[in-house]
This record gives C-alpha cells, sequence and structure tokens, in this order.
C-alpha cells in the first residue's frame, strides 16, 4: 500500500521549550517532554496505534511505550480504542483526545481557531443555513479553482489524487493516499485543522466531497467514508473512475 503524507517535524530541542509552554498555557498544560512529544507527534500522523508500533518508531520497548501512553492518558492527552483481531486478545489502538491535537496542532495558541468558528456561527445567524451554504459554496469554487491549478485532470487517477493528497497536507491535513479492500482509492486525512470551525459549522465539511469531485475531474467519483466530527478517528474519502 502506497501513502504520500506529510510528518510532523519537531522544532529542534534549543526552541522547543518555549514554544511548548506557550501552546501549554493555551489548553491548561505543559508540551510533554521530548519522549512523549514524540509520541503525540506520531499519533498526529498515524492515527490510531498500538504501543508496539509506536514503540518501534521511537526505538524503546513496548513497556517504556506503555509507561509513557499511560502517563499521557493520564492527562488526558490519550485514549484507546479495542480493535478485534480473528484470534487473540483485542489490540489497543492508542489515539489523541481533542485536546492533545490542539496541543500538537497549536490550533489554540493565539485564538484564530476560535474567532472563525465565532464568525461562521454568526453567518450562520444573520443569513439563516441557507445564506450561509451559499458564502460557503462560493469559498468551494475558490478552492477548486487553486487546486486545479495543481491536478492535471488529463493524468491518470492516482498521479491526481497524490497531487490533491499533497496541497491538503500542506493545507495541514497530512493527507495519505491507500487502496480499499473493494478497490477504491481512498484519501485519507489524520488532522483536521478547522476543526473547531466545523465544529461550529459543519457545512464546511458537507462540501468537502463536491470539491474534491470538481478537482479532479468529472469522471470521477467521491464518497466520504470517515469523518472526525461523526466519532471516527480520521476523515476519508473513497475515489474512483465512474
Amino acid at each position: 500500500m502506497d501513502f504520500t503524507s506529510s510528518r510532523f517535524v519537531s522544532q529542534p530541542e534549543r526552541l522547543a521549550a518555549g514554544s511548548a509552554d506557550k501552546r501549554g498555557e493555551a489548553v491548561g498544560t505543559r508540551r510533554p517532554g521530548l519522549t512523549r512529544g514524540r509520541l503525540l507527534d506520531l499519533l498526529a500522523e498515524r492515527g490510531p496505534s498500538s504501543a508496539t508500533r509506536l514503540g518501534e518508531a521511537l526505538g524503546v520497548s513496548d513497556m517504556a511505550a506503555r509507561q509513557h501512553l499511560h502517563s499521557l492518558a493520564a492527562e488526558g492527552l490519550v485514549d484507546f480504542e479495542l480493535a478485534r483481531g480473528t484470534v487473540g486478545r483485542p489490540t489497543k489502538l492508542w489515539r489523541l483526545t481533542s485536546k492533545a491535537e490542539e496541543l500538537v496542532a497549536g490550533d489554540a495558541a493565539d485564538g484564530h481557531a476560535q474567532l472563525v468558528a465565532e464568525l461562521l456561527a454568526s453567518l450562520d445567524a444573520a443569513l439563516g443555513t441557507k445564506g450561509a451554504a451559499e458564502v460557503l459554496a462560493q469559498r468551494d469554487k475558490r478552492l477548486a479553482k487553486l487546486y486545479a491549478q495543481t491536478i492535471d485532470r488529463r493524468a491518470p487517477l492516482r498521479a491526481r489524487l497524490e497531487a490533491l493528497a499533497k496541497r491538503r497536507t500542506a493545507e495541514g491535513y497530512q493527507a495519505s493516499l491507500e487502496v480499499s479492500p473493494d478497490g477504491w482509492y481512498l484519501l485519507a486525512e489524520a488532522h483536521c485543522p478547522i476543526r473547531a470551525a466545523a465544529c461550529a459549522c459543519s457545512a464546511l465539511c458537507d462540501g468537502e466531497a463536491r470539491l474534491f469531485r470538481k478537482a479532479l475531474g468529472k469522471d470521477v467519483t467521491v464518497e466520504r467514508r470517515e469523518h472526525r466530527l461523526s466519532g471516527d478517528s480520521r476523515c476519508s474519502f473513497a475515489v474512483r473512475r465512474t
């Protein structure tokens, strides 16, 4: 399976302390130490992962990884879901909480996300649902034109999706390209930089599938498969040629 994704790269250690303290104050906690901070970065990049996989990525034992994860859980920064396989005991897949997502992404550092959320809520109140939807539709048209500048619609579908994933990653969505068991391409997004705004105005999410279809070309079908605001660990969109 091929992936096109970006990795969260920590700042140099000599700068990390100041930046970390500022982020920590914004969300009511301090940025964890180096190893635990790297765990948060890995979970932001990869999504739900087992302690074994995380330990391998960090170069530490399973036990050490679990100790760090339990410390993070005590701080409200991670929790886990149980994944049941065909045999054996269920596996704990660790994931970031919303509190940790703000810490990793720095969403709360300067209040911009909250400001956008408040503006969208005011927009909906002033214009009504229909009026707000029309404004967001204009936004989608503008984004589709921007995406079209980096996506060659004459190219094979995989190449188009790789270009789209690269663009979305640059916007902070940590996008990757997968192939689902049913043969569809899957555009997966491990992070949502507009989560606070989307919570205030779900229409921001409603138009994403249409936006991708416009950007990729009329010969594709796009369907949402996963949605963070519905409780999934990521957002994903299934894409194939029509």
